[in-house]
């Protein structure tokens, strides 16, 4: 469906290797100070042939670090950076939010292991979740309109929020890199807020998030391959571009294959609608493992429709597509779910639907072309999905041998072993069963 671009990490010609140790760099700094301006100056002294190079052994580093407007840059991290989670020092952006740990931007990158790095995000959590202040937590990593990018055999651990954001960006290949977030951790902070907020609860899953994405992209040529996500979130969402993007006007040409993701599924969007015509085009979903993920496949518009805003969804293909003892929806294709109860509902669609009925859905958000073929669903807790269109712009969805296999308690909720299916053209073909209702 798509042709990507496969890179290589090419040998270093006639450069230097820069360790964060030449530019002062200590171990025994846990405060953060001296290893983050290590790190910066070490960015900031490399040539496009030069090596940076994070060493064996734990690196305690503030955020706010930067790289920016370079032909390359090559960043390899032997050991593991762990940041500081100290709201006090944490740098701030222009915008008053606290910023990023590491954020590239306008220049082709090559970062790889075998080391990783920490966000320590749990303090994070911990206040954002029950006490949340006006400032937004920071991603791990973004990487912004980079191109001829590469990601290669390191791990990314408890973020505060995004773990590899990557906006706008063209040729970008991810290949075995790990994303871990400690869940158990999550729903410990979880569960000291639930009696404070809410009370919804969905099984063994409760449906309010803490957006640690693990993969977040946008723009063209996207190869992310075998590769484990086990977060609280999105594992991989394709963001939107538009007329306002640098190298496409649509996110699309992108590849995702032998994954394993365990999150809140592998998403599309959300797509929101806008004056410049977001979109997604050309995606594929292929050979995908989800044990035991929340959600599994999840497509989903946002509002607000108005003036001239409009979004497309269209040509999207998940293929071969194992879900096994999913806790949430196995199949989610419709308005993205954000409203927590406790907020007022608006335009949003409730994270606790159907017990929550509000769910509008956009009729200026155009799905077109939506593919499932050999998907295989086991043991659900809920209904094997939602297939939520509009009346006014009815969604053109295919299902090709996509089969749902309940254990003996699970798939009855709440709708049965029946999908919801309402506004969808749908066709159906091979072995799919149950066959959606709005199907026959």
């Amino acid at each position: 469906m798509c042709r990507i671009a496969i890179l290589a990490f090419a040998a270093l010609a006639a450069g230097k290797e820069l360790s964060i140790v030449d530019f002062g760099a200590d171990m025994g700094d846990r405060v953060g100070f001296v290893n983050t301006n290590a790190l910066q100056a070490a960015f900031g002294n490399a040539t496009a042939a030069d090596l940076v190079v994070v060493p064996e052994g734990d690196w305690y580093m503030l955020g706010g670090i930067t790289a920016s407007n370079r032909t390359k840059l090559n960043f390899q991290l032997r050991g593991w950076i762990r940041a500081v989670p100290s709201l006090e020092n944490w740098p701030k952006n222009a915008n008053g939010d606290y910023a990023t740990f590491i954020e590239f931007t306008d220049l082709s990158l090559n970062m790889t292991g075998p080391g990783g790095i920490d966000g320590q995000g749990e303090k994070w959590w911990d206040i954002w979740i029950l006490d949340p202040p006006h400032e937004s937590r920071p991603n791990l990593v973004n990487c912004l309109r980079c191109v001829n990018s590469y990601f290669a055999h390191f791990t990314m651990h408890n973020s505060p929020m995004y773990h590899l954001d990557c906006q706008d960006v063209k040729t970008v290949e991810i290949y075995n890199v790990t994303v871990q977030v400690d869940r158990a951790q999550m729903q410990t902070i979880k569960a000291k807020a639930k009696n404070r907020k809410f009370n919804a609860q969905v099984g063994m899953f409760e449906p309010e998030d803490l957006n640690t994405d693990g993969f977040d992209v946008s723009g063209t040529d996207v190869y992310i391959h075998d590769c484990t996500v086990h977060n609280d979130d999105d594992s991989i969402a394709v963001k939107p571009c538009n007329k306002g993007c640098t190298y496409t006007d649509c996110s699309t040409n992108m590849l995702f294959e032998r994954n394993t993701l365990v999150g809140v599924g592998a998403t599309i969007g959300s797509v929101p609608p806008h004056e410049l015509v977001n979109c997604v085009r050309n995606i594929t979903f292929r050979d995908i493992k989800m044990p035991g993920t929340a959600k599994g496949i999840y497509v989903k518009s946002n509002p607000t429709c108005g003036g001239n805003k409009t979004a497309i969804i269209q040509d999207v293909l998940y293929e071969n597509i194992e879900i096994t003892d999913p806790l949430w929806w196995p199949i989610w294709i419709g308005p993205q779910q954000q409203h927590e109860p406790g907020s007022k509902l608006g335009r949003k669609c409730a994270l606790s639907y159907p017990l929550d009925p509000h769910c509008p859905t956009q009729g200026c958000a155009t799905f077109k072309n939506i593919v499932l073929k050999d998907v295989y669903i086991s043991n659900p807790v809920m209904s094997p999905g939602v297939l939520m269109g509009n009346e006014t712009n009815p969604m053109e969805v295919t299902f090709h041998n996509v089969t749902v296999h309940d254990g003996p308690e699970g798939g009855k909720f709440p709708f049965g072993n029946e999908y919801e299916c309402r506004h969808t053209h749908l066709q159906v073909s091979g072995g799919t069963w149950p066959i959606p209702l709005c199907a026959l």
